[in-house]
């Protein structure tokens, strides 16, 4: 049997997350409240740590399928949201035709008129990041909240991008290098999981690859949209790609982008059947479903266990486990989100597969800002490693 130490301040120790697989009770919990947004609306079987019940595969099983179907089928609200306004170029004022504006995570956008005006109508109650890009002009976001609904006006400048000269007096890559480059680009950028094989970018001459002479490191630039076609999941997914950089040597890097979807049509009810299987198991055990576990208050329901330690200690399999009343999760001033923050490393183990998904993260800010749908607001803040970082464009999924 493995050894459990609990201090004053409530954190055990485990020496065998197997322990925990053997510690957990279905718990059905119907939930009445349908105008809710996210799991807590949808999910009709939770998960409650115990000392006394033995979890089946079978159960599991069962289960995922259940919480992974809540998870993707958010509830929306019957009061949508309209955001309109004008974009004009922040130089001369005239308006921008063709700029494309898009809720980031989702399927709607639309493009500005010959007037520089859009509209977006039917938005579903929530937090968006709005989007906005054009070929020679640099690229805008902003957050918009929309949770008590309504009409909200927003006008823009746009900002022409300009072309530093030292960037203009590099030569293009040699095409069999530039090959090379789209290689690792295609493997870092799309993941290495199941679902990235049926994944193409459509339009890949459009990137612009090369390598810091310096650095070393592979970076990605382009002023046109990618198209990805995810056969995997039935998405098309057209990417604004901010920032790309891989360090080869280190297998780390950074990634910056915002993605616009739009639903494939399945081939046959196959297809169909397979897709919506596939989106839920990319769903569950993901950071954005433990994010969204974490501040709506159901760590303890949805099959996580969090431990903190040294980081070979929590490679090795050991750590201090933490209960979910002891995550450090307070509001965000202002507004709805939520700061979580902590110290060093932390694994996060996903139980209710066998065996059990576990991710590495840390903070390379003071805190992570996460809104309601378990979100990322401030991206940059978290390094990765396992599970979660091997997750990329192969397994994104829309808000709702």
């Amino acid at each position: 049997m493995p050894q459990v130490q609990e201090d004053d301040h409530g954190t055990k120790r485990i020496h065998d997350t197997e322990e925990l697989h053997r510690k957990q009770e279905v718990q059905v919990l119907r939930r009445n409240n349908s105008r809710s947004v996210g799991l807590r609306a949808l999910a009709l079987l939770v998960f409650r740590p115990s000392r006394g019940c033995h979890v089946t595969r079978a159960w599991l099983a069962g289960a995922c399928f259940a919480l992974a179907a809540a998870g993707l089928s958010f509830a929306q609200t019957e009061t949508k949201c309209t955001v309109s306004g004008q974009v004009v170029d922040s130089e001369t004022g005239t308006p921008l035709e063709n700029v494309n504006l898009f809720l980031s995570h989702t399927t709607l956008g639309c493009a500005s008129g010959t007037d520089g005006r859009y509209r977006l109508t039917g938005i579903p109650r929530g937090e968006y990041e709005l989007v906005m890009s054009r070929v020679g002009y640099e690229l805008q976001t902003m957050r918009l909240d929309l949770l008590r609904g309504g009409s909200v006006n927003c006008d823009f400048r746009l900002r022409p991008k300009m072309l530093p000269a030292q960037e203009i007096q590099i030569e293009a890559s040699e095409p069999e290098e530039w090959k090379h480059h789209l290689k690792t680009f295609l493997r870092e950028f799309l993941g290495e999981t199941d679902n990235a094989e049926y994944c193409t970018i459509l339009n890949p001459e459009v990137l612009d690859l090369r390598i810091d002479p310096g650095a070393r490191i592979l970076r990605a630039a382009t002023d046109s949209v990618l198209h990805v076609e995810n056969r995997a999941l039935g998405y098309r997914i057209d990417i604004v790609l901010e920032r790309f950089e891989h360090d080869p040597e280190e297998r780390r890097g950074t990634y910056v982008f915002y993605p616009k979807f739009e639903e494939l049509l399945p081939a046959n009810k196959e297809e169909a059947a397979a897709w919506s299987k596939n989106r839920r198991k990319s769903y569950t055990g993901s950071l954005k479903h433990f994010l969204h576990a974490l501040v709506s208050g159901h760590m303890d329901n949805e099959m996580f266990a969090v431990y903190t330690g040294t980081l070979q200690d929590l490679l090795s399999g050991y750590g201090s486990y933490l209960f979910p009343d002891k995550l450090n999760v307070v509001p965000e001033e202002g507004g709805s989100a939520k700061r979580f923050s902590f110290w060093g490393w932390m694994r996060v183990d996903y139980m209710a597969r066998i065996p059990p998904l576990s991710s590495l993260i840390r903070l390379k800010e003071p805190s992570a800002i996460i809104d309601s749908l378990g979100n990322v607001l401030n991206p940059l803040c978290l390094e990765m490693s396992g599970h979660w970082a091997r997750n990329r464009v192969a397994e994104l999924l829309p808000l709702y």
